[in-house]
């Protein structure tokens, strides 16, 4: 089973940024985890296929760093606290690794909406917080507020989506005083 018409298209644009252990958030039927053949696809709506049901994707059942990857494909909009939910994906996050987010702009996601209309009403239409479509200049607010770096933006679906793919640093070493610094390099043996 597919979502809409262009869940293929979007499948193939992710697919090759998909790296290691996945999680699909979001993920509908799970067709990018099953294509994949390594990870979990979680949604909070039981679709057929899923591997874990949810109640709130800013609540991620998931260990720390336990994923290499993170998708969230044409959901975000669907996720009434899409902040706190960025939060979550960044803590099961491995450091290094990769979110990749696909996303239509209001004015398509309006249109799409009008025209793929299924799975809406299957799972009932559209909710409170939810919207149709997120601004380019608002997805990469998001991302780095929840504390990623922007490393690509690919427009497909001839420019009306986007695929954000964003990387969770790496934490930093603090930095040492001078005289600090200088007491660690006089304590290193020299081989």
């Amino acid at each position: 089973r597919r979502m809409d018409l262009l869940e293929p298209w979007r499948l193939r644009v992710v697919r090759p940024f998909v790296r290691g252990r996945l999680l699909d958030l979001a993920c509908g039927y799970n067709n990018l985890s099953r294509v994949h053949g390594s990870g979990f696809g979680a949604d909070v709506f039981p679709w057929e296929g899923i591997d874990v049901r949810i109640e709130n994707a800013a609540r991620l059942p998931f260990r720390d760093s336990s994923f290499d990857t993170v998708s969230v494909v044409a959901a975000l909009n669907h996720i009434p606290n899409r902040e706190a939910a960025l939060l979550a994906v960044r803590r099961v996050l491995r450091p290094g690794g990769f979110v990749l987010v696909t996303m239509i702009g209001p004015w398509t996601g309006r249109l799409a909406h009008l025209l793929f209309h299924q799975d809406e009403n299957r799972r009932g239409g559209m909710r409170p917080g939810e919207v149709d479509g997120i601004r380019p200049a608002v997805m990469r607010a998001l991302l780095q507020q929840a504390g990623f770096e922007l490393v690509r933006e690919v427009p497909f679906q001839l420019g009306l989506n986007r695929l954000y793919v964003a990387r969770r640093p790496w934490p930093t070493q603090p930095r040492l005083s001078g005289s600090a610094s200088r007491a660690c390099a006089a304590a290193t043996p020299r081989v």
